[in-house]
C-alpha cells in the first residue's frame, strides 16, 4: 500500500474526529470507538493492540498508531487522541528508526511541556538501567486458536524479562 502525506494527514483527522472528515461521517461513532477498543485487558498500562492500531502508553497520554515499510522506506503514523494530535513520519532509509520512532514523542514532549526523554540511555549509568528494568512480554504472541493451545501446554507465549 502506498500514499501521500495529504491523504495520510486526511487519514489522521478522519480518525480524530470520531470517523467524520470534512463535515461527512463515514463511520458511526460506536463503530469508530470499537475499533480504538484494545484486544485484551490483562494488562491496562502497558502496550496493545486494537483492531489494526498499536495503542501505547506514553506519559500518561493514550497513543494509537503504526508503522510500515519496504526494504529501503520506512513510515510511523501515531495518533494522540488526547491532544487532538496526528504525526506521520516518512524516511526513505533504513540505516536508522531514530527519526519514526522519536519524533513523534519528542513532539508529544514539547506540546505538553514535558522534558524529553533522552533518545540514547547510557548503559553505565544504574539509575537509567533501573528505570528500564522490569518484565516485557511481546504483543506478537497468539492469543486463539489452536496454537493458543499449543502455547498453554508448552509455555510458550512471548519475552519475559
Amino acid at each position: 500500500m502506498s500514499s501521500t502525506a495529504t491523504d495520510m494527514a486526511r487519514w489522521m483527522r478522519f480518525h480524530l474526529n470520531g470517523g467524520e472528515l470534512d463535515g461527512i461521517r463515514l463511520l458511526a461513532p460506536d463503530t469508530h470507538a470499537r475499533m480504538w477498543q484494545r484486544a485484551h485487558h490483562d494488562r491496562p498500562d502497558a502496550a496493545d493492540v486494537a483492531h489494526g492500531w498499536q495503542d501505547v502508553p506514553y506519559r500518561g497520554l493514550r497513543t494509537l498508531g503504526h508503522g510500515g515499510g519496504t526494504a529501503a522506506f520506512l513510515t510511523h503514523l501515531v495518533l494522540v487522541p488526547e491532544l487532538n494530535l496526528g504525526v506521520f513520519v516518512s524516511q526513505n532509509s533504513t540505516d536508522s528508526m531514530v527519526a519514526i520512532t522519536q519524533l513523534p514523542t519528542l513532539l508529544i514532549d514539547r506540546l505538553t511541556g514535558i522534558d524529553p526523554v533522552p533518545l540514547f540511555i547510557d548503559d553505565e549509568d544504574p539509575e537509567a538501567l533501573a528505570a528500564l528494568a522490569g518484565s516485557y512480554r511481546n504483543n506478537r504472541r497468539v492469543f486463539s486458536s489452536f496454537a493458543a493451545v499449543l502455547k498453554a501446554i508448552l509455555g510458550y507465549g512471548g519475552i519475559e524479562g
